[in-house]
């Protein structure tokens, strides 16, 4: 079984054929390539059953007449063997980056019992603080990743006591950064929960190699907070800021939180604490908030 398009009848139009476009980045139709199928006139669907698992597809549906070649909007679809606990559906988004929408504890797992199988399997607990307030699990897919935070952070530390304790990088290795190799910790954790492998790791700023500081606010919208767990909080801004993306959900605040990528050689890279769409650093040696992602293993 592949992934199943559908679209209107056209019969009327009399057209000479249906063209089907697949990409794995976003479609350009100055520059369609060669159609993944070709289908008659009067076709009103098409399962593609060439799909890999893991992977995120833009699809584009053209008319051809004569000449004459229209395309339909872009659809994007996931094709994953396992989704993981909680919501199927995309409830906002799509498949590149989206909101499946919110578990209770009661649903699924609680903090408490989430914080006692990291503490099983971090490398030492030395200047780790943790708190198991939160109430909702919220699941996002992103970058190809299916992934689960709660909404408030689970941990915080600074960053060097987060690496010690080995979940900062979420990678099986030493970890990267501007200045080399971070340390001798493997940033490796995985806990399970109900049959299901997850990677602890805490939320990513950028989308930029933890071997390059992060500096400006343009690479900062280029990353994982902003595109996933900013937007559960309302801004009226995202209407007319190109640099706030279209909101998830309408909080009306959020713990802001740090991630693997320095500032500076002396500094974190942090969302700032008074506008969490808006790029900070914190001092190295200060506490920082970890949002913990819960990154499903297929």
């Amino acid at each position: 079984m592949g992934i199943k398009l559908n679209w209107d009848d056209q019969t009327d139009q009399n057209l000479d054929a249906v063209e089907i476009y697949r990409t794995t980045t976003p479609f350009d139709p100055n520059n369609p390539g060669t159609p993944l199928a070709t289908l008659p006139g009067d076709a009103t669907s098409y399962e593609d059953n060439t799909v890999s698992v893991g992977n995120t597809y833009y699809y584009t549906v053209a008319v051809k007449k004569g000449e004459d070649r229209s395309f339909a909007a872009t659809q994007t679809q996931g094709y994953y063997s396992n989704l993981g606990p909680g919501p199927k559906t995309i409830l906002r988004g799509d498949w590149t980056c989206g909101y499946f929408g919110e578990i209770p504890n009661e649903k699924w797992v609680t903090p408490v019992d989430v914080v006692d199988k990291i503490k099983s399997v971090l490398a030492v607990l030395t200047g780790l603080n943790f708190n198991t307030s939160s109430t909702t699990w919220h699941k996002f897919v992103y970058n190809g990743k299916i992934f689960y935070t709660p909404n408030n952070q689970l941990i915080y530390s600074t960053w060097q006591n987060a690496y010690n304790a080995g979940f900062l990088f979420g990678e099986d290795g030493f970890g990267e950064l501007p200045t080399g190799v971070a340390g001798n910790v493997n940033q490796k954790r995985v806990i399970e929960i109900d049959g299901q492998r997850y990677l602890v790791r805490p939320m990513r700023m950028t989308n930029k190699p933890t071997t390059q500081y992060l500096t400006t606010q343009e690479d900062f919208y280029d990353g994982e907070w902003k595109a996933t767990f900013a937007r559960l909080r309302k801004d009226a801004k995202a209407i007319t800021d190109p640099m706030i993306r279209p909101r998830f959900n309408d909080y009306d605040s959020l713990v802001y939180c740090g991630g693997p990528h320095l500032a500076a050689a002396s500094a974190v890279a942090t969302a700032n604490s008074a506008n969490i769409e808006s790029i900070a650093s914190t001092a190295l040696t200060a506490n920082v908030n970890w949002m913990i992602v819960l990154e499903l293993i297929p």
